[in-house]
């Protein structure tokens, strides 16, 4: 369950390095166009070529991420049912917060809490792994 958390910060840090390549073409651009060096051409062409391979590879985590919450909700939907299986899927399919989870199901977080407590107690978990 904890993939679709590990997903999301590994297409943060993804975007992060696509923004950081933008801003250096960005950079590039500016400078070739102030000065028009020899090097410059291919090095800006290079910065291209990178951030094209990053959005490749953004694109593929995103599609990686989307298969691992279509197949968390599938198992969690098809191991649990009533309440407990809404807590589970906008807690770890949706990732909110404990918070935000009670205020989406109209619920007291204790409730959220304890039922999320005994799904993990009794052992139910082990059901839900993908």
């Amino acid at each position: 369950m904890l993939a679709v958390k590990r997903m999301q910060r590994v297409i943060a840090r993804q975007e992060e390095y696509l923004r950081g390549l933008r801003e250096l073409q960005e950079s590039q651009e500016r400078l070739l166009s102030m000065a028009k060096p020899l090097g410059y051409r291919s090095r800006l062409e290079g910065f291209v070529i990178k951030i094209m391979a990053a959005e490749e590879h953004l694109a593929n985590l995103r599609g990686v991420m989307d298969e691992v919450k279509r197949r968390l909700r599938e198992k969690i939907t098809s191991e649990t049912q009533g309440l407990l299986r809404e807590v589970l899927i906008v807690r770890y399919v949706e990732c909110l917060t404990w918070t935000a989870a009670a205020e989406q199901l109209q619920v007291p977080r204790t409730i959220i809490y304890r039922l999320h407590k005994k799904f993990f107690r009794e052992g139910l978990a082990e059901n839900v792994k993908v």
